[in-house]
């Protein structure tokens, strides 16, 4: 790249599909997190594991075996996953078809387990519909207040 920047293209891009440096083969879809707040870089990186769909060169979100993706990865930790030199295979623009369809079905299997964090990319609607929603199920508390008032 052009001595501009300070390195920055020498790195991975965000969405490209790189494999593992651990020799197992797998793939992973490289994304720089943003601070949904501000949308500014939080300077940290997720690796979302991935397969080639029954299209070449087109990946999907891969869970198979117990398959996660890796969040909040400093630089460092992010080269040690995908080495020195990583080798990249595809890049899935960002905003395009692959890209968003690997972060939702990446999202819809977050929500399962209950993680939460910073998936800017997913849009911030979603965290507040659910949060309207989570306040439905509260006539629970009414009969903590029954047992108090027969115990006294």
């Amino acid at each position: 790249g052009s001595g501009s920047q300070s390195g920055s293209d020498d790195g991975p891009k965000e969405g490209d599909v790189i494999v593992l440096a651990d020799g197992s083969g797998n793939k992973v879809l490289f994304i720089e997190e943003v601070n949904p707040s501000n949308n500014q870089p939080t300077g940290t990186f997720m690796l979302i594991p991935v397969k080639e769909s029954s299209v070449t060169n087109v990946y999907e979100f891969d869970s198979s075996g117990g398959r996660t993706a890796d969040v909040n990865l400093s630089e460092s930790e992010t080269m040690a996953k995908l080495g020195s030199d990583p080798t990249v295979v595809v890049n899935h623009t960002p905003g395009s078809t692959e890209f968003n369809a690997i972060l939702s079905a990446h999202g819809a299997a977050q929500s399962g387990g209950g993680g939460g964090g910073g998936y800017s990319h997913i849009a911030p609607v979603f965290n507040g519909e659910a949060t309207a929603e989570m306040q439905l199920p509260e006539p629970v508390n009414d009969d903590d207040d029954i047992f108090v008032t027969e115990i006294a």
